[in-house]
């Protein structure tokens, strides 16, 4: 669909799912930018059985070291004055702490320790369903204020001695521990709004999601070079061909791929 030229150092990291591993532009936003995303996830699931390995006995150390890792990459963002993504192909406090899987470790080892507690204490929860449905909406309210404040809190954070690199982190995962709790709440699935999320047509809106994520793109990318072969149409038209266009391959790529 992209008049794009052919690398082999680029094509291969794509084929190997390893270009996000590479904190240069010209391979972590090669070809589909979205896909740093899978290469980021590839690495999580090589680690995964080392990671799940003994858990009980040794998540406390594996969690500990990722905040280390985390902690280490922006003081090294700091200490070598990282930019911040420009577009141009130069590291970047970026590439280290938002794109680069090491930087994203902390989330997915929280996302297993998350997933291992609300195993054990699903059988424990005796929430009536008014009682489930209004934790729901508490956790609702704080992952959107999270949302909402996270980032002047990154900007002021930026501004004092903990350095831009700091804020580059918060900006991408700052929001953690308030995504954690929306995730513990509504996979119990004891309230109304859980109860309503369940229906058949969201949840596969949900299942496509990621395909609809990796396809956008380049729809997006394919309509602006061609615009010249499109029709003149109204904008409101314009964006519901899109959305049919895009839901309806997004769907087709999970059904036959996923």
């Amino acid at each position: 669909l992209l008049p794009l030229s052919w690398s082999n150092k680029q094509g291969l990291a794509n084929l190997l799912m390893i270009n996000a591993w590479i904190p240069f532009p010209s391979y972590f936003f090669s070809y589909n930018a979205p896909s740093w995303s899978i290469s980021t996830e590839f690495f999580f699931y090589l680690a995964f059985p080392f990671l799940i390995y003994q858990w009980e006995q040794t998540w406390r150390v594996k969690l500990a070291i990722s905040v280390v890792v985390v902690l280490f990459l922006i003081t090294l963002s700091n200490l070598l004055n990282l930019p911040t993504y420009t577009g141009e192909n130069v590291v970047s406090r970026s590439a280290l702490l938002y794109i680069h899987p090491a930087s994203r470790m902390l989330e997915f080892i929280f996302g297993i320790y998350l997933a291992a507690s609300w195993k054990k204490k699903l059988g424990q929860i005796q929430w009536s369903e008014v009682g489930a449905t209004l934790y729901e909406i508490f956790v609702i309210v704080i992952a959107a204020a999270s949302m909402h404040f996270i980032a002047p809190i990154a900007e002021w954070v930026g501004q004092t001695w903990l350095g831009a690199s700091s804020a580059e982190w918060l900006y991408s995962a700052g929001s953690i521990l308030a995504y954690g709790l929306l995730i513990f709440v509504m996979a119990t699935g004891r309230g109304r709004i859980s109860a309503w999320l369940s229906h058949p047509a969201l949840v596969v809106l949900g299942e496509i999601s990621f395909a609809l994520y990796l396809l956008h793109q380049i729809l997006l990318r394919y309509y602006s070079s061609n615009l010249s072969y499109f029709p003149n149409l109204p904008n409101s038209l314009a964006i519901a061909i899109f959305w049919t266009v895009l839901l309806l391959s997004s769907y087709l790529m999970w059904a036959f791929i996923e």
